[in-house]
Parts: C-alpha cells; sequence; structure tokens
C-alpha cells in the first residue's frame, strides 16, 4: 500500500485543507480494506495507476468493501468527498450502494449504476449524499452490486477527502434531480437509450424511407470515408507511428485490453498518464495513414492499429459523463479521425460506444448538453461543439440509433438557437458571458454550413430557429461601415471587427431559402450578403460576384441591400444609427453582462476600460465612409478619450493598462427604442471611475447628447472627469477644426472654450457640435499625440521581452506592480490628432454636459440651428431626459427613475418604470415606442405591467399589446413587454 499526497490542482476544484489520501495499491491490499462475503487481491489485469489495482470478487449479495481510516476523515471541509477508479469487465443493470459510516453506523447512503464497461470514477461530494454538514465519519462503506449471481469489479487510485463533486452521469445520475437519489427508477440514464427517464427527448422509432434516404445523404456530407486505397506510407512514416503506439503499451488478451492511462481532464489524473489530446492526435495520424495505404499487410496493420487505439481509449472511460481531455489538450479537428473509420469500428463492434463516446465528448460544450430538457448554448458551443452532433448521431451502428440521435440534435438545435442568452431576441450573441460578436463572426458560419446541409432533409431546422439566426444577420449588418465595426461595439471593444463572419452566415442562409420551406432561396439574405461584399471591398465590385452563387443572384435583378434607421440591440447594449452611408455607433454596458473583456493575450485592447461608457462613434468620411477615414487611427490614440464618453482622464497610459479584466455596470438600465428612421438610447452607469445618466437622441442627422448626474466613483479620485466630444486623427489634406465660424488653423493648437452663450463648432471630419451655455470648459487641441503600448508589436527589440514566463498579459499587473519599469523596452506610437473634451474637474458635484452632433454638416447649416434650434430639451436630471424634436413631432424619453409628473409639455406625463419611450405625434394619432431593459432576457420573459398616463382621450388600434383606460381627459396605458426589444403601438382618437 502506497499513501500519496496529491499535488496536482484538481479540474474539480481546488485543494482542501486537509490534504486528500491517495492509495494506489501497488504494496498490496491495505489493512484498512476489509471485505465482507467476498475476497480482495492484487491483480495486474486491469490497472490506472501504476501496473496494478484491487481485484473485488464476490460470491453474491450482500458482500461489502469497506475502507476504514478515521484519520483520513479526520478534518473533512464543506466541500469533501471521495473518488475512485472502478473497472467493470462485464456491464451489470444495478446498483452499487455506497454507505458513509461512523463507528459502524450508517449516516448517509448513496448509489452508482454500474451498467458500464472499462473504467469509471465513482464518487461524490460528502454532502450530495446527505452527510450533514459538521458530521464526521471514519468508513465508507461499498455494498456487492444488486445481483445474486458472483462477480468482480477493480478498483484503483482510491482518494479520500479531497475538493470532489459529482456532475450528472449514467453511473451517478442523481445528481442535480431533488429527491432523486432516494428514486432510482425515475432518474437511471441510459447510452443505449437516451430518452430513458427524459420524456423530453425523441424516442426511437421504426424510420421512414424518407428518413433512411436523409440518414444516407448525411452520411456522405459528414462522415469521410476510404472510398479507394492511397499510395502507400513512407517506412518512415509506418515506423514512427508503430513507434509511438507502441510506446502506448497497448495489450490484448482475448476481451481485456490494458495500457497505459490516458487523462488530462478528470480529477484523478493517474501517474503516468498519456494527455488526451496526444493520444487522439496520434488516433489521427494512423488513420490518414490508413487512409493513405494500399490494400494488404499494410493497410490490415494500420487498421487493426486503429482498433487497439479505440478499444484502448473505450476502456479508459472514453465515455458519456466524464471528460478524459482538459481543456488546452483538445483538439477539436481529431474527431474526422472516428468519422472516417466508421465501417472498420462497426465491423470491430466498437462504432456505438465511440457514437455515444463522441456525442457527449464532442457533441456536448458540457457533459450532456445534447440531452438538456432545456438547453442553451454559446459561441463557441455552436461553432465547435454543438455542430458536430449531426456526425456524432450518424456514428450509431444501425439507422434507429441515427434517426433517433438525429431527432435528438434537431430539437438540441431548434432550442438553443432561439434560448434568449445565446442568441437574443434581437440578434445579439452571446459568449463569455456577454455580446461578442468576435466569437460569433467564426463560430456561427461553421454551424450554418451544416444547417444548411440539413436543410434539404427531414432533420431542418425549425421556422424559429431559422428566422433567430436571420435576426442576428439583420442586426449584425446594420453595424458596419466598409467591413467593419466600429471600435466601441464590440466586447473587446477598442478594435474594428470584421464583416465576414455575417457575410457569411447571410450567404449559407439565403441559400438554405425561406424558413416557411416556401422559396428555395431566401432573397433578403443574398441581398444582405451581396451589401455586405460590396461594402467590404470599398463600394467596388467584390471580385467573388463573378463567381457562384453571386453571379446568379445579380442577374436574376437581386441587389444589394444597404442598411438605413436606428437599430437598438438592447441585449448588447449598443446602438446604430444610419443614413446615406454614414453611421452613429453608440455602446455601453448593462449589470446583466459583461460589457468589456480585456483579454490580455490578444494585446489588442489593454487599455480599453473606458471604450463602452456610453461612447459614440461617427464614421461618415471616405468612400464609402470608414473608420479609418473618419479618424480611427491606432498609432497615437488617446485611449481615454473614447468620442462620447465620460470617464477619466490619465496622464500616462500605463495607468489604464489591464492584462486581463472584465468591466460591467451595475445598473441594469441601459438601452433604447425607434420610431421609423429615429431613435433615442440611454445608460444609467455606475461603473469603474465614474457615475453618471446619458442619453442619445437621434433623428435624422441630428444627435443630442445629454449626460447628468456626473460624479467621481471614488472620493480620493485625483485624475479628472471627462466628457469626450470628439478624437480624429488629421491628415494631411484635411482641414481643421472650425469654432463659431473661425477656422482654428494653427498647429499645434491648444484652446479652452467656455460657455458663458450657446457656442458651435465643426470637427476636421466634418461633424457639427452645437453646445449650449453652461457646459463646463471644452478643452480644444490640434497637435501630436503619443501613446505607449506595452505590447509585443512595439518591442525595441523583439529579443528583449520583459513579458515571458512567469509574467503573461494577462498576469501582469500581479507580477509587476511597477509598470515603469518595463516601459523602456517599448517604443512609443505617434500621431497627429484634433482632440475635444468637457473638463469636470477631479471631483464633479452632479455636473452635467449637454450637446447636439450634427453629422455632414456646413458652417452655415450650424449657425441656422445655432440660431433656431431644432430640438428642445425639456428635462435633463437624475430622474429623466426629455427632448422635443420639432420637425417631426416627436419626444423622447429615456426615464431612469419611476416618474409621477414626467413633462407638462410632452403628451407622456407619467410612467411607473424606468424605461425609454417615444411618442410623435401624427396628425389625430399618437405613434408610440418603448423598450424597458430592467430585467434580463428569458423565457418565459417575467411579467411586468408598465403603466404610462398619457394627456388626452386615446384608444389602442386593434391588435396593440396595451391596454386603455381614459379618465378625465388623460388615458392610462398598460403595456407587458415580452422581451426587452423595442415595442410599438398606435393610438388614435376614441
Amino acid at each position: 500500500m502506497k499513501y500519496v499526497q496529491l499535488i496536482a490542482l484538481l479540474t474539480t476544484g481546488v485543494l482542501s485543507a486537509q490534504s486528500p489520501i491517495r492509495i494506489d495499491f501497488e504494496s498490496g491490499v491495505p489493512g484498512s480494506l476489509k471485505s465482507s462475503g467476498g475476497e480482495l487481491s492484487i491483480s495486474p489485469e486491469h490497472f490506472k495507476s501504476g501496473a496494478h489495482s484491487i481485484k473485488w470478487t464476490w460470491s453474491g449479495s450482500p458482500g461489502t468493501l469497506t475502507f476504514r481510516d478515521p484519520a483520513s476523515f479526520a478534518k473533512l471541509g464543506p466541500k469533501s468527498g471521495f473518488a475512485l477508479w472502478v473497472h467493470n469487465a462485464e456491464p451489470m443493470p444495478t446498483r452499487m450502494v455506497v454507505d458513509l459510516m461512523k463507528q459502524d453506523k450508517v449516516i448517509a447512503s448513496g448509489w452508482f449504476w454500474i451498467n458500464f464497461r472499462g473504467w469509471r470514477i465513482l464518487g461524490s461530494g460528502f454532502g450530495q449524499l446527505g452527510l450533514p454538514s459538521g458530521q464526521a465519519i471514519d468508513s465508507i462503506r461499498f455494498h456487492a452490486p444488486e445481483t445474486k449471481s458472483p462477480g468482480n469489479l477493480f478498483l484503483d487510485d482510491l482518494n479520500t477527502n479531497l475538493e470532489f463533486t459529482a456532475t450528472q452521469s449514467p453511473e451517478a445520475p442523481w445528481v442535480g434531480v431533488p429527491e432523486g437519489i432516494k428514486h432510482p427508477d425515475s432518474v437511471i440514464l441510459s447510452p443505449e437509450d437516451p430518452a430513458r427517464n427524459r420524456p423530453w427527448l425523441p424516442k426511437r422509432t421504426q424510420p421512414t424511407d424518407a428518413e433512411k434516404a436523409d440518414v444516407t445523404r448525411l452520411s456522405q456530407v459528414f462522415l469521410q470515408t476510404r472510398s479507394a486505397p492511397g499510395k502507400g506510407v513512407s517506412p518512415d512514416q509506418l515506423r514512427s507511428l508503430r513507434e509511438t503506439v507502441s510506446s502506448y503499451r497497448i495489450k490484448r488478451d482475448g476481451q481485456t485490453i490494458t495500457g497505459r492511462p490516458i487523462d488530462g481532464g478528470t480529477a484523478l489524473k493517474p501517474e503516468g498518464f498519456i494527455p488526451y489530446g496526444d493520444y487522439l492526435k496520434t488516433c489521427q495520424a494512423v488513420r490518414n495513414a490508413y487512409h493513405q495505404s494500399k490494400d494488404g499487410p499494410e493497410a490490415d496493420e494500420l487498421r487493426s492499429m486503429f482498433l487497439d487505439l479505440t478499444a484502448h481509449l473505450l476502456d479508459q472511460g472514453w465515455a458519456q459523463g466524464i471528460r478524459l481531455g482538459a481543456w488546452d489538450n483538445y483538439p477539436i479537428a481529431a474527431t474526422n479521425c472516428f468519422y472516417g473509420m466508421r465501417k472498420e469500428l462497426a465491423d470491430a463492434g466498437l462504432a456505438r460506444g465511440v457514437a455515444q463516446a463522441l456525442i457527449d465528448n464532442y457533441g456536448s460544450h458540457s457533459s450532456g448538453d445534447f440531452a438538456k430538457e432545456h438547453p442553451s448554448s454559446s459561441m463557441d458551443g455552436l461553432g465547435f461543439w454543438h455542430r458536430e452532433l449531426i456526425a456524432c448521431a450518424l456514428m450509431f451502428p444501425t439507422e434507429a440509433e441515427q434517426v433517433q440521435h438525429l431527432r435528438i440534435a434537431q430539437r438540441f438545435l431548434n432550442l438553443a438557437i432561439v434560448e434568449p442568452n445565446t442568441i437574443a431576441p434581437d440578434g445579439c450573441t452571446y459568449h463569455h458571458g456577454g455580446f461578442h460578436y468576435a466569437y460569433a463572426s467564426y463560430n456561427l458560419p461553421r454551424l450554418v454550413q451544416v444547417l444548411r446541409e440539413t436543410a434539404k432533409t427531414t432533420f431542418k431546422a425549425d421556422p424559429q430557429a431559422h428566422e433567430r439566426l436571420k435576426t442576428y444577420v439583420r442586426s449584425l449588418a446594420h453595424t458596419f461601415s466598409a467591413g467593419q465595426q466600429a471600435y466601441n461595439l464590440g466586447m473587446r471593444a477598442g478594435t474594428p471587427m470584421s464583416s465576414g463572419g455575417v457575410a457569411t452566415v447571410a450567404r449559407e442562409l439565403a441559400l438554405m431559402g425561406t424558413p416557411d420551406g416556401k422559396d428555395p432561396l431566401d432573397k433578403e439574405m443574398a441581398s444582405i450578403a451581396l451589401w455586405l461584399m460590396r461594402d467590404e471591398k470599398s463600394g467596388q465590385p467584390h471580385p467573388d460576384f463573378a463567381k457562384e452563387p453571386f453571379k446568379s443572384w445579380l442577374a436574376s435583378d437581386i441587389q444589394p441591400l444597404a442598411p438605413s434607421g436606428f437599430l437598438a440591440l438592447n441585449g448588447a447594449p449598443i446602438a446604430v444609427h444610419r443614413r446615406d452611408g454614414w453611421t452613429a455607433s453608440i455602446a455601453g454596458m448593462s449589470t446583466f453582462w459583461r460589457g468589456l473583456e480585456i483579454y490580455g493575450w490578444t494585446q489588442q485592447n489593454n487599455y480599453g476600460r473606458f471604450a463602452r461608457h456610453g461612447s459614440l462613434v461617427i464614421t461618415s468620411t471616405g468612400n464609402p465612409p470608414n473608420l479609418k477615414d473618419s479618424g480611427w487611427d491606432y498609432e497615437g490614440w488617446n485611449w481615454c478619450h473614447f468620442p462620447g464618453t465620460t470617464a477619466l482622464k490619465f496622464e500616462a497610459s500605463r495607468d489604464l493598462f489591464d492584462g486581463y479584466a472584465m468591466y460591467g455596470n451595475s445598473s441594469p438600465l441601459t438601452g433604447g427604442t425607434s420610431l421609423g428612421q429615429d431613435g433615442l438610447w440611454g445608460m444609467q452607469f455606475q461603473g469603474t471611475g465614474t457615475r453618471f445618466q446619458k442619453s442619445y437622441f437621434c433623428f435624422g442627422n441630428r444627435i443630442t447628447s445629454i449626460t447628468s448626474g456626473i460624479v467621481a466613483d471614488k472620493k480620493n479620485q485625483q485624475a479628472p472627469v471627462i466628457t469626450t466630444l470628439y478624437q480624429n486623427s488629421i491628415a494631411t489634406d484635411s482641414g481643421l477644426v472650425m469654432l463659431d465660424g473661425e477656422p482654428l488653423q494653427a498647429f499645434p493648437m491648444e484652446r479652452s472654450v467656455s460657455f458663458e452663450k450657446t457656442r458651435w463648432l465643426i470637427d476636421n471630419k466634418g461633424t457639427g457640435y452645437l453646445i449650449p451655455a453652461g457646459n463646463d470648459p471644452l478643452r480644444l487641441s490640434n497637435k501630436p499625440q503619443e501613446w505607449l503600448y506595452l505590447i509585443d508589436k512595439y518591442l525595441v527589440d523583439p529579443k528583449q521581452n520583459p513579458i515571458s514566463p512567469p509574467v503573461t498579459y494577462q498576469n501582469i499587473r500581479g507580477q509587476i506592480k511597477d509598470l515603469t519599469t518595463i516601459e523602456k523596452f517599448y517604443k512609443s506610437t505617434r500621431g497627429n490628432f484634433a482632440l475635444g473634451w468637457f473638463d469636470h474637474g477631479p471631483q464633479p458635484k452632479s455636473a452635467a454636459c449637454t450637446y447636439t452632433a450634427v453629422i455632414r454638416t456646413t458652417a452655415e447649416q450650424m449657425k441656422e440651428l445655432a440660431a433656431k434650434p431644432a430640438l428642445e430639451i425639456l428635462r435633463s436630471d437624475e430622474k429623466a431626459h426629455i427632448v422635443h424634436d420639432l420637425g417631426s413631432d416627436t419626444f423622447g424619453y429615456a426615464i431612469y427613475q419611476p416618474e409621477e409628473q414626467l413633462s407638462d409639455n410632452s403628451p407622456l406625463r407619467s410612467c411607473s418604470e424606468p424605461c425609454f419611450v417615444m411618442v410623435r405625434r401624427d396628425g389625430h394619432k399618437l405613434l408610440c415606442s418603448l423598450a424597458f431593459t430592467k430585467l434580463k432576457n428569458g423565457d418565459p420573459y417575467p411579467d411586468v405591467r408598465i403603466s404610462l398616463l398619457l394627456k388626452g382621450d386615446w384608444q389602442a388600434a386593434p391588435g396593440a399589446a396595451v391596454t386603455t383606460t381614459r379618465k378625465n381627459k388623460s388615458t392610462t396605458l398598460v403595456v407587458t413587454p415580452k422581451d426587452n426589444t423595442p415595442m410599438q403601438w398606435t393610438l388614435g382618437p376614441p
């Protein structure tokens, strides 16, 4: 017997204060193990750790095996548990009961279902078995499986008093099911029949002729097969494979197979294991060689080698409910080595076990995804794992099994895609806890390419899932200019993102046809795909337009469809306002989703902390309008000055540097609504550096910004709180800034402007700003700027990098306390910029800031607007921002607190909930819209009723999702949102 302290960090948690005890049975049967009604012996037949295990043989029930060692249970933590490897040579459809004991008294009990073949980890947290907190035990007793016939099990690597929590698996199906441990018949899971105790899953039926035909077709698409012998394998290649496989020490003795352990991802990693990912790469290499081999001995040897590798992998516990792989040693592409050997695996009787393991390990982001009653996913989940469900289902050996699992895969994808925190009703896509287009950009194309193949079969996505993917395309397409998404919109805000990931999805959805199946080509998606491709190439014809399918689309008069109008994506939360090719991109943060991710290893946005503090990026210059021509430049960019944001102004770039960080907003009230082509967006911000309320009211080419309640979030804050008006790079051939009609031609130039009166200016990109009296001082400059990036790209000497293990870009803040010590290794970047920002001071007392941005304007137009404003601000305090757009006779309300007296000079008098509302007077009608963003999207959405009091007698149009009650020349509306997307209705006279 050998007792060893575990030194590795367990994948299921961290080591408890009382170090766990591990027994690997290499030195004999320990005295702490006693058998009743059976025998214990050391055996080399099967082993997981070392070269031996304990063979427990019983002659029939009631045999027991007891591990008694009071010292190992002396101090149990709240997360303490036990686990061991168990090998079963012959599956037994029955339970093995386990008791937790103290002085021969049973304190708590549980069980494991042992209808498996090969190795499995059996274990549980003590609390999961019902052990009361603080209760001591001194032994664990295992009962022989509930069968009258003799039998045996092999036990290895017993670990006690370690942090271990069982997850639901076929061996522990009761996990997560209330009272499930007490009712075995109601929770038992069966890999052979996934619908057992899962009434929501499709049952196995006799396949129809159509289903059989679809299975054949999909198999040809997704399962790569060896169609003909290859040209042969070189002697060196074959010798290398033999040496690698020989090092695994795989041996067969009849039905028994042994070899070195395979692991990397479990809580009980044996000594000397082969990393799971490395093992799969060997499987892949053998499969590739087999496909290259000629018929005869060479092919026979490689086939046998692959089957031995697979059989050993299955014996090692590669199955549903157990993950042998670690996330950093998990080659996703290796799945094709099994797909391409399906026939050989079926002939060897291994196909079912492989299929069961594949669908759980490759078709599931987390174990059991494919069978969940209420599935959800993420962008990586859909793009890497869940897209594989189709191929994994086809690996089963019989048509009935294939069809059942294809139906399960179809069900999963249909539900996961429309789950509001996978892809939201407004098209937002989630990963890492937030709206993350970066992940969607490459993952959704992978998924949709699979769905296009199933669209031709009875296993196609349903119309709801299909339509949700179209919503993603419509929404995301609205955010691009010249093939790029503005640098403030992404979760890793700070640099632009390409539109290619949306264009690909649009193309695939176009080829899938319409969701109702009536048209084989979805012309709307085709039009969006064409526009994205054309826009990506600076408005010029895309070279792929001469290829199919684009050539045929254009020939049939399908034209690129450019977006226009105001779009609020409250699941992000962002908004985009567009007209005539220009784009205004607004971005904030909400408490429900991570707003900003600084991911050190990408070295892209290490300084992006303030990027979504209510930023407004205007892309209006260039042909077509693009970010570069509109003022964005990475060289010399000051990351304290994202346009539109209210943030802190640090003196040195190092003060803003982050290696790894997630930022958010503790307030849930962020979002917007639209009416016609116009809209509004607002954010109540309580986050890093500052607190404020900020609203944008977008009408035509005018965007009015109101920020109120500006304060620093720390009393000792020394850096000034600022609101940035603009930051634009200066090109040699561009103009500079104009203030009240006076060109500020000097370069370099710095100037401070006060606001005893209303003033206006036009920046160097043609955007005007009308700034009313009462604003804090505005600092203007046209001058060179420097920014020091502490990233690899700007090393003075690439051979001298101060950031190398153990220091990384993710942990740098914890490893290097004073960043000035490494600044000498980097060269500073430099650029010429026009910059304008309001100075609120380091400790503002509820400061405010108001201005109207006018896109593509002239001095004459700004003079006219200053003399005759097109918009009236009715309220701008901490409770509400209310405006009246005079030309369209539209009122916009950003309501930050419930208010009984909003405004005497507008149609809406009171509102019972914080929300965003627009009301437009249109003759004898009122056109209304509302978005409520204080709750996270859910399915079902929480029941919320919002009461609005309107001046006058009004009646809702038939079918409107509002009710009206009239009294005393006023109308009370009750609105019930179904999610956080904008809803609209019309009111008319009764």
